[in-house]
């Protein structure tokens, strides 16, 4: 406070002027609670350690994996499983892509003990992309195993959809689509894409090309599947695929393209059944055929497929 003279002669206090003001104190800081044992810092210890050793071992690091666990062991973490390293190791040492692919398909937990199936499953994508890399360097697109099993399967198992159409395309291309395999595995690629025309497509014409060759595995879609169980309901003859493009094309699921005109002189009769359909359906959408015509390419077909179809070509 300061004194000053008021017109009254008195003396008075006034208030003090700012920069006279004395500093306020300074605040308290709050109580900083103790460290909750149950609560981990996510990106330091040992969960930063153990993402380490997981990053190389998808990476196929095998030193790096080592060093990985090496730091874990000195934390007195990660001893209930073994050294992964071996396990990389192993994968990563044969030099030609066949073996490379079947030491990854033959890939199992005991490899990677304690590790989690996850982890398992990533290796396996990691080393049979690179098994791919591999077999294509050596043999373009359409390599493949000793088994027929090609490149773009190997790519499909891992996950990649994208490489495996691409290869599988490339490869049922240059065989002039007449590997039934290839093109079913293709089906399954182009499926998994969301691309349902292309890969129905791929279905049927691998079922008239040679329908005990596609892989019953690797054909998941719903469609294709209830087409399956029409044709043990009809109790039709055959691989459960023999009618699979005349199914599709009688139940509007696929109709059948130019592909099925193409008759081997050896044909099967669900090749021929086909070819006849196809023919039926392209004469009426162009007029070329007249009302004797079309009961009489009816009566032939009906002859020519097992009885368990008469009903749905009944319609036509």
């Amino acid at each position: 406070m300061a004194e000053q003279l008021t017109i009254l002669g008195l003396w008075e206090r006034s208030a003090p002027e700012a920069d006279q003001a004395p500093s306020p104190p300074p605040p308290v800081a709050p109580p900083v609670p103790p460290p909750d044992p149950r609560q981990h810092d996510l990106l330091d210890g040992p969960h930063l350690l153990r993402f380490k050793l997981e990053e190389a071992c998808v990476a196929l690091d095998a030193a790096a994996v080592r060093v990985a666990h090496a730091n874990l062991l000195a934390r007195s973490i990660g001893q209930t499983w073994g050294d992964w390293g071996d396990g990389v190791a192993w994968l990563v040492e044969p030099a030609s892509g066949e073996e490379s692919a079947q030491r990854a398909l033959s890939l199992t937990a005991l490899h990677f003990p304690g590790a989690p199936r996850f982890l398992v499953e990533q290796v396996r994508g990691a080393a049979l992309r690179r098994a791919v890399q591999q077999l294509t360097a050596a043999g373009g697109p359409g390599a493949a195993l000793s088994d027929g099993r090609p490149a773009g399967l190997l790519a499909l198992i891992a996950g990649d959809f994208v490489l495996a159409r691409a290869l599988l395309a490339a490869a049922c291309d240059a065989s002039g689509h007449s590997n039934a395999m290839w093109l079913g595995y293709l089906g399954e690629a182009s499926w998994r894409l969301g691309e349902w025309f292309a890969a129905m497509q791929c279905w049927c014409r691998a079922s008239l090309v040679d329908p005990s060759r596609i892989d019953p595995a690797w054909v998941t879609a719903a469609p294709v599947l209830e087409l399956l169980d029409l044709h043990d309901e009809l109790e039709l003859t055959g691989t459960p695929f023999s009618y699979l493009a005349v199914l599709a094309d009688l139940r509007g699921k696929h109709p059948l393209d130019d592909f099925a005109l193409e008759v081997p002189a050896s044909a099967s009769v669900p090749r021929r059944l086909a070819a006849l359909l196809r023919a039926y359906r392209r004469d009426r959408a162009s007029g070329a055929l007249d009302e004797s015509g079309r009961i009489e390419a009816k009566r032939v077909m009906a002859r020519l497929g097992p009885p368990g179809l008469r009903e749905l070509l009944r319609p036509l």
